[in-house]
């Protein structure tokens, strides 16, 4: 917050690039430090020593050994598993991976961040206060390093028209993560250049009519088309289209994608980027589709930071139009009112709270048996 004053709002200069990239280091170091933080952190450690040696230079029989070990384990994309035997071919410490899935996504976010967001310590609070702080930094390592080096690379691309080079970076970033599929289709949408009623019609209503018959309608419907008799895929979803919980997912996914229209459409002509409002409707559309299933908006993980970078300015609008900076956290708070609810839970608390860390590792009796 005295970063976001005396720096932006103030445009303070003493020992500004000191602070922005001391705040990448804090991030860096939480994530890449964390003890058993996350419950996909426990799931990375349990296969930690799965992955074969580097130095045998085996790598594509260990990585269709590795594939074989479990269904569970099927799903990682070769490129993971490829990235996990290097990182262990230096050190077994699982703290290693940490390290270096945290200083991958966060120095691509953070140099994204610089590169185009003329409020910088806006942007980080936004991201800060918002779920996608605890989602990268705690939680998706394959997709946090598939988003670093689409941002670090691709996206770059992108914005220059350079295909080529584009989906030679989109395809490493697909062989992290499977989720960057969606990312192919993007340089469909640089040209792009419509009215707010356009993309209202085109985008954002397709995504809210899917996804609220989905969720209300169809129900596990969903299930049969992703594969309903894998058991990972079967014990991931089943909670999620319980009866009783159709009208909460589709609150907690609809609120957010609903409030962040509502600021784009009565503000674009605040949005300073404007080759990033048409990626920013597109995010919409996959947000609504979250409340048909609910992994739908992590396809839009790779551009959520230029999300946030294009929002900047409106919520830079706001604090000078209401005359505080607490606009904006309170803001993201309500943004983020319906993941903030699940927290009530103490087991969901548990996965995050109370911090622990390598250099002291120890754990609540909850945490432990979680």
């Amino acid at each position: 917050m005295f970063c976001l004053w005396y720096y932006d709002m103030q445009d303070g200069k003493r020992y500004k690039d000191i602070s922005f990239w001391g705040i990448f280091a804090v991030f860096f170091l939480l994530s890449g430090l964390r003890y058993r933080i996350g419950m996909d952190t426990h799931m990375y450690m349990n296969s930690w020593g799965d992955y074969g040696d580097m130095w045998d230079f085996h790598w594509i029989d260990d990585i269709t050994r590795f594939q074989q070990k479990s269904e569970y384990v099927s799903r990682f994309q070769p490129g993971w598993v490829l990235y996990c035997i290097i990182i262990r071919g230096f050190s077994k410490d699982f703290t290693l991976l940490q390290l270096v899935t945290s200083f991958i996504f966060n120095f691509a976010m953070f140099r994204m961040v610089k590169e185009y967001s003329k409020r910088p310590f806006l942007t980080l609070l936004m991201f800060f206060i918002s779920f996608k702080f605890i989602e990268f930094e705690f939680e998706i390592m394959r997709e946090g390093v598939a988003v670093g080096i689409f941002l670090l690379f691709a996206f770059d691309a992108y914005m220059k028209k350079k295909w080529v080079k584009y989906y030679i970076w989109t395809s490493v970033a697909f062989m992290l993560h499977t989720s960057a599929v969606l990312m192919f289709a993007l340089p469909l949408l640089r040209n792009v250049d419509w009215k707010v009623w356009k993309y209202s019609l085109f985008f954002v209503l397709p995504g809210f009519i899917i996804g609220i018959a989905g969720r209300l309608i169809f129900g596990d419907l969903v299930n049969v088309f992703l594969g309903g008799g894998d058991d990972f895929i079967s014990q991931y979803t089943s909670s999620a289209f319980e009866k009783e919980n159709n009208v909460n997912y589709a609150i907690m996914y609809g609120l957010q994608p609903t409030l962040l229209y509502l600021l784009t459409a009565f503000n674009i002509k605040r949005i300073e980027n404007r080759e990033f409002i048409p990626l920013m409707f597109f995010a919409i559309s996959f947000m609504y589709m979250g409340m048909f299933y609910f992994t739908a908006a992590r396809l839009v993980n790779y551009i959520i930071v230029i999300v946030f970078i294009g929002a900047t300015p409106i919520m830079q609008y706001l604090i000078r139009r209401f005359r505080t900076m607490w606009v904006v956290p309170v803001l993201m708070i309500i943004y983020f009112l319906p993941t903030l609810y699940s927290f009530r839970e103490p087991r969901n608390l548990a996965r995050y709270y109370p911090y622990q860390w390598v250099i002291d590792p120890k754990q609540t009796p909850l945490q432990k048996t979680i």
